[in-house]
């Protein structure tokens, strides 16, 4: 997934993949890379009527189960 294809994000779901894809190579990004896809993340969480704390939400309850919980 691009920064462009998270630009491109109408809902929260469609950002989904984005937050995985973040949570799952975190570690082998430079920090430049991960900074420009989590600030294209927030802002465009925001842009589709989420929140950031939907977001970070959603990226916990990833990392920690390794699926979707439905808690957020």
């Amino acid at each position: 997934m691009t920064l462009q294809n998270i630009r491109d994000a109408k809902t929260f779901d469609e950002l989904k993949p984005a937050i995985k894809l973040l949570c799952d190579k975190m570690q082998i990004m430079t920090y430049g890379e991960f900074t420009a896809y989590k600030r294209t993340l927030e802002s465009q969480a925001v842009k589709v009527g989420s929140s950031v704390k939907a977001l970070n939400d959603y990226a916990e309850q990833y990392q920690v189960y390794g699926y979707e919980t439905n808690k957020a």
